[in-house]
């Protein structure tokens, strides 16, 4: 008996061609410890970003079988060379894999276009299929009758670890998966997926890999970590105080002020030179890498290089991004000064936002210097500049009193002194004070 009939999974085509076939030998592969992520360790947020299928041409991965006895009836055939498999199924799979032991997996798989999620990922995942074998059998209770299958599968996969702060893929790993299964329906595809799974968790179990992901490697060679171990002090070059209103450059300092994304919540920052962004320690929390947006739609990647929590205070390393830093004032305002503050309250869709007020008050919390305004703040402008009536930055957004609603101001919030901040990250600014 011969037939003809073709198993669509994802985009990758395998046809059950006419003729004799030998069944593959498909190794049944033995699932080693996954390395789970333990309670207390910190898991950097990945993505399973892509997958594909490379093999040649025409090559025959196994048989189709038949009948009870699952005969061999023909060759199944891998029909397509280079194809990208787009089939949500082994995003699901995958995600799945991760999440149970313990892994952060980000991004909407239910996004049709961009991925508004996307952006959390600090590594993205990829899979490449190097070698399949499989064997298929259709019992055939009637002629044509395929609803119900079984078989088993061997998958080779590349896996490829994406580091979106260097830019490039800083570890690769094979393994491969197996998979048996008795009939059932839709068996012919489980089979594929349950081999996909099954190399998921061989990636589980790689240390390298694991290590990676849990932050005790970086991924980075020995030669990038020296060009870059040494953040004991940072010195970045004075900016030329402002003698022109806040109003003339209005325009000009939104553009030096960003939305910082860091898990799930956002804030603001501001650049006191090109590629070192000053935020919030509570805005970027424990992350590592966040993403900055400016109020042009721009978006540049960050990596958070000092804290201070005590201070509440954080310094982001970017890429060039081409963005003059602020001028700083380091002596202090007389009370009731006008005061600019800038930032996106309430998150990105209110990014950019100017309001005013004057300088209420100066206080000590801890022992540490607090600005008090009551100039309106809300959630989002943490982190954000305050400015004095030049346009010189004189402190940073960190905290406001609000009403049972939370977002209703009561004119009562406090600021950290930019110089007390520049202390605290051991920023050193190198020229003259104008």
């Amino acid at each position: 008996m011969t037939f003809f009939r073709k198993i669509t999974h994802g985009s990758a085509i395998l046809a059950l061609l006419t003729g004799c076939a030998t069944s593959a030998k498909v190794t049944q592969v033995e699932d080693k410890e996954i390395k789970e992520v333990k309670v207390g360790e910190t898991a950097k947020p990945v993505q399973f970003r892509k997958m594909a299928l490379r093999m040649p041409r025409n090559r025959v991965i196994g048989a189709v079988q038949a009948g009870l006895l699952c005969v061999p009836q023909g060759e199944l055939t891998y029909r397509g060379g280079r194809v990208a498999i787009d089939d949500d199924q082994y995003n699901d799979v995958f995600r799945e894999e991760l999440e149970t032991a313990n892994y952060v997996v980000v991004g909407d798989p239910d996004a049709l276009f961009d991925d508004p999620e996307s952006w959390k990922a600090e590594y993205l995942i990829g899979g490449l299929i190097k070698d399949i074998k499989a064997n298929i059998c259709f019992p055939m209770s009637g002629f044509g009758s395929f609803s119900s299958s079984s078989g088993e599968a061997e998958i080779e996969v590349e896996w490829q670890i994406y580091s979106r702060l260097n830019r490039k893929v800083v570890h690769e790993v094979k393994t491969k998966g197996s998979s048996k299964i008795s009939s059932k329906e839709n068996g012919a595809e489980d089979i594929f997926l349950e081999a996909f799974a099954s190399a998921s968790r061989q990636l589980l179990s790689d240390e390298g890999f694991y290590n990676l992901i849990t932050g005790k490697s970086t991924g980075i060679t020995a030669s990038e970590a020296i060009a870059s171990s040494d953040k004991a002090s940072t010195v970045i070059e004075r900016v030329s105080n402002s003698k022109r209103s806040f109003l003339e450059q209005a325009t000009t300092i939104r553009g030096q002020v960003a939305t910082v994304y860091a898990g799930d919540g956002t804030g603001s920052g501001f650049f006191i030179a090109d590629r070192y962004l000053i935020t919030n320690q509570h805005v970027v929390g424990g992350a590592r890498f966040v993403k900055i947006k400016f109020v042009t739609g721009r978006e540049i990647l960050g990596e958070v290089i000092k804290t201070n929590s005590a201070r509440d205070v954080a310094l982001i390393q970017t890429e060039p991004a081409g963005v003059l830093g602020l001028p700083i004032r380091t002596d202090e305002l007389a009370i009731g000064s006008q005061v600019y503050v800038v930032g996106s309250p309430l998150g990105q869709k209110n990014e950019g936002t100017v309001t005013s007020g004057i300088v209420s008050s100066y206080r000590s919390e801890d022992g540490m210097r607090i600005l008090q305004s009551d100039v309106s703040v809300q959630p989002g402008n943490s982190g954000g500049p305050m400015f004095d009536d030049k346009g010189n930055v004189i402190a940073i957004t960190v905290a406001g009193l609000t009403g049972d609603g939370r977002t209703t101001s009561l004119g009562v919030n406090y600021f950290i002194p930019i110089v007390d901040a520049l202390d605290k990250l051991a920023i050193q600014i190198k020229g003259p004070q104008s």
